[in-house]
């Protein structure tokens, strides 16, 4: 099960997800005149074979369209912005799916889709602990304030205490004196 995909530099990519993911194993470079120029892994998945199929032929149109045979899927025409169009016949095993490739390819999508959600999972634990972290900073952080203030309240009120009994006491030695000279 292959897919192809032209680009903007004039090369035509084939992906077969079942040999590699990272690479295309087939890279077609279409020129103006409409011949290719093809770099191909006929080795069937060494990863060693370098696929870039990139040309020198300057200021060649992108591929802007792609269409497969419908009855057999081996012809693929391309056409680009300049009018040009290629007809190419895939090799047998690009354009026919091998016995179980669908389920295979359905087995490696649905791998990856849930590989990115437990990656999304993962973010969204790790952002809920470091919420919960910055939460019980915070909240450190105004327990020693509280604390301070606390610690500040009591030691006002201890000198509230002690300026109280001095004002009692200068209040009676005051009025013991008052005594002391009405009567005396």
């Amino acid at each position: 099960m292959c897919s192809q995909v032209g680009r903007a530099d004039g090369s035509l990519d084939v992906w077969d997800l079942l040999q590699r993911t990272t690479d295309p194993v087939v890279t077609h470079s279409v020129n103006a005149a409409g011949g290719t120029a093809s770099s191909a892994d006929n080795n069937n998945g060494d990863d060693n074979n370098n696929n870039s199929g990139s040309s020198s032929s300057g200021n060649r149109p992108g591929l802007t369209a792609l269409a497969v045979s419908s009855p057999g899927g081996k012809l693929l025409c391309t056409g680009d912005a300049g009018g040009n169009v290629c007809l190419l016949e895939l090799s047998t095993n690009l354009a026919h799916s091998a016995a179980g490739e669908k389920l295979a390819v359905g087995n490696l999508l649905e791998r990856e889709f849930q590989q990115e959600k437990n990656l999304e999972a993962r973010e969204k634990e790790i952002a809920r602990v470091q919420v919960s972290e910055e939460q019980a900073a915070a909240k450190a952080e105004a327990n020693a304030v509280s604390s301070s203030a606390e610690s500040s309240t009591s030691s006002n009120k201890a000198a509230d205490r002690a300026l109280a009994a001095l004002l009692r006491k200068v209040d009676t030695d005051f009025m013991q004196m008052m005594r002391e000279e009405s009567e005396g």
